[in-house]
């Protein structure tokens, strides 16, 4: 098993602005969020900064095993703490379809870019006012759009008021051990470096949307980038997207996932408080969520799966045994030999 990357000291200078690894076609713009505190988040949905999960370092065992290339995750911090569990990550794309955390994202991007150290990100998220952001604004290292968000001290005013607690909760020491790049000065340099690279990716959408997956797909097959991780959180419960909305986002991405690319979904293991759970990982590769396809007619029986936690160990990645048995038992029709032959195909 891979170890957890340990970035070196040594990081990049803030030199001219590196251009997005997506088209321009692809990208969001900075939402207008100034009626969010004053009733308009309503009809947007709800501000999730930190993720449901305390224990990202849990996930690290699967994404390890997972191949070079893209995390993608909804949410807003969730990703970045995802995407800095593995060397083998070189790019992430968080996707959300409410406009505050996509803002709130596309703020934390410029700012890793715009800051000297960790401390100084850190003072840079806790600013009284704009001034310093607005100091910031001319770095090289930011193209128009973005020194006119630092520049706009409504986009300030926005970003301190939700950082706090996602902020409170990540320098914890309780919470996030070995993950948080808010603790950890490698893992910090990592997230900047991706930044500064413009590896990065902000967009606002909705993962049932195909076309936006299936563009997102296209392009990172295009220019030769394969999905590494698929992070779904718990949205392949039925309240959300569902088994249905799984086998879309796993048909529309298919372009750009690899046999060994890992689709990855969590579950509560147990809670401390109202809202405060440490969640259990588990992960499905590309090659048998495809085998599950030809077996149950749909990609991916997760939300069965999940449902039977004493079926998975947690943590993990589905292993192939544990796949054939499972496959047998919902399809008795099928022998043990038939689920076998369709896996290794």
């Amino acid at each position: 098993m891979k170890n957890l990357v340990m970035v070196a000291s040594i990081v990049l200078a803030a030199g001219p602005a590196m251009a997005q690894f997506l088209s321009a076609g692809t990208l969001s713009h900075v939402s207008d969020s100034s009626d969010y505190f004053s009733g308009g988040k309503e009809s947007r949905g709800h501000i999730y900064i930190i993720p449901n999960e305390i224990n990202p370092e849990s996930a690290r065992p699967i994404i390890q095993k997972a191949p070079e290339g893209v995390y993608i995750s909804v949410g807003a911090e969730r990703g970045i703490l995802g995407a800095l569990q593995s060397e083998s990550i070189t790019h992430l794309v968080q996707v959300d379809l409410v406009p505050e955390v996509v803002r709130y994202n596309q703020i934390n991007v410029i700012l890793l870019k715009v800051s000297k150290s960790l401390s100084d990100f850190i003072q840079l998220r806790t600013a009284d006012n704009s001034t310093a952001w607005i100091e910031r604004a001319g770095s090289a290292a930011l193209n128009p759009q973005e020194r006119e968000i630092l520049k706009n001290h409504l986009n300030h005013d926005f970003y301190v008021k939700v950082e706090g607690a996602a902020r409170e909760r990540l320098i914890s020491p309780d919470f996030f051990v070995g993950s948080s790049y808010l603790k950890d000065e490698s893992l910090f340099n990592k997230a900047r470096n991706m930044a500064l690279s413009g590896h990065i990716q902000v967009l606002q959408g909705n993962l049932m949307d195909q076309n936006l997956l299936k563009g997102l797909a296209a392009e990172l097959a295009q220019k030769g980038l394969s999905i590494s991780v698929v992070d779904l959180s718990n949205a392949w419960e039925p309240k959300y997207v569902g088994p249905q909305g799984v086998d879309t986002i796993v048909s529309a991405l298919e372009p750009a996932l690899r046999p060994d690319s890992i689709v990855m979904g969590t579950s509560v293991a147990h809670c401390f408080e109202s809202h405060l759970c440490r969640w259990d990982f588990r992960g499905f590769t590309f090659r048998m969520l495809k085998s599950a396809k030809l077996i149950y007619g749909k990609y991916a029986p997760m939300s069965d799966l999940f449902l039977k936690k004493d079926a998975i160990k947690p943590n993990s990645v589905l292993s192939r045994w544990e796949f054939i048995k499972l496959a047998v038992s919902a399809r008795p029709d099928r022998p043990i030999v038939a689920c076998e032959k369709v896996f290794l195909k």
